[in-house]
């Protein structure tokens, strides 16, 4: 399976021997497990700056008492977490601000779902409807940490349509 990459990173492992054997697993995090095959996720909360390396083992004991030990590293890289929050709902011309509580970000990728696209950490946007029913929109957001590393998350607006007054 792999042995590196971004978190949340998940691994599956394995273990084989030549007879019968309990298997111990070490991932390194302070988690282990009994099973002989295993899946791990490595997550942020474990990963002490940019990337950390594990040292994860596998200890088989046969049933007559032999022990045998195997070692494997694994580097997870920390990753972005994309939070976001918006001004709210509200009637077209809707003038929508952004507030960008993204960790461990270096970069923005806004989508507004209308053409405009934006890289600015807190941007502001308008979002029209002239339509006579309710449009909702979906902003795709992609928080990137410096080690290429990303989490995205998408923002529902739900924009009612303008309303028109006129006076005679």
């Amino acid at each position: 399976d792999i042995t590196f990459g971004c978190a949340p990173l998940t691994v599956n492992f394995e273990a084989t021997s030549s007879e019968n054997s309990t298997i111990t697993w070490n991932f390194g995090d302070n988690q282990i497990s009994n099973n002989s095959n295993e899946e791990h996720t490595y997550i942020n909360e474990y990963i002490d700056s940019d990337v950390t390396t594990f040292l994860v083992s596998a200890e088989a004991t046969s049933a007559i008492g032999c022990v045998a030990l195997d070692t494997l590293e694994i580097s997870a890289y920390k990753s972005a977490v994309a939070s976001v929050v918006s001004s709210g709902n509200g009637c077209a011309p809707l003038n929508t601000t952004f507030e960008n509580n993204s960790e461990n970000a270096t970069e923005y990728s806004w989508n507004f779902s209308d053409g405009d696209v934006s890289s600015s950490f807190e941007p502001v946007h308008t979002f029209e409807n002239t339509s006579d029913s309710l449009a909702t929109i979906l902003v795709d957001f992609i928080a990137i940490a410096e080690n290429g590393c990303h989490d995205s998350m998408t923002v529902v607006m739900n924009v009612f349509p303008e309303f028109i007054f006129d006076l005679y």
